[in-house]
This record gives C-alpha cells, structure tokens and sequence, in this order.
C-alpha cells in the first residue's frame, strides 16, 4: 500500500470490515468510527479509509456517508464477480 495512505482498524467484535455507513453500526455515531483510525500523531499517512463490499448496494451508504463527512471522496472499485464469488467462499 502506498505510504501516504492508511486503513481502518478491524472491528473488534468481528475482526472484519466496520460496515458503519450501511449498518446498524452508524447510530454509535462518529466518536465510535473514528477509534478504528489511527490517531494523526501516530501515523505518517496523508489519508485514511474504509471500505465495505456492503457499500455498493446500500441504499443509505453514500448519504450518510456524505452528511457525516463532507468533503470525503467516494471511490467504487469494480472487481470481476467471478473472483468475488470465490473469494467470499474462502
């Protein structure tokens, strides 16, 4: 990964992604999602993010994402379903 960027902590509960934007997990409100970031002081990224699969075809994902946080960049990676089918098997 380059330098300059840096990832969400894993859930502590599940050890996978935060899914905050899309699920429940969005009324423990924003004190709660930040703790699964590093603290700018202790780390040399620039930016930071999260990512969920379930993000794509949520209804609520991009507002409230947008709402919450601004001037954040949206970004959509497309992967081939093939390898998606396969990877969520694993």
């Amino acid at each position: 990964m380059h330098p300059d960027l840096s990832s969400n902590y894993p859930n502590k509960e599940t050890f996978e992604e935060i899914q905050f934007f899309s699920g429940h997990n969005y009324q423990r409100g924003i004190d709660w999602y930040m703790e699964y970031f590093p603290l700018p002081s202790n780390s040399s990224s620039d930016y930071y993010f999260e990512k969920s699969a379930s993000y794509f075809d949520s209804d609520v994902a991009a507002v409230r994402a947008a709402a919450l946080l601004p001037r954040a960049k949206i970004i959509t990676v497309l992967s081939n379903p093939v390898d998606r089918a396969y990877a969520w098997y694993q």
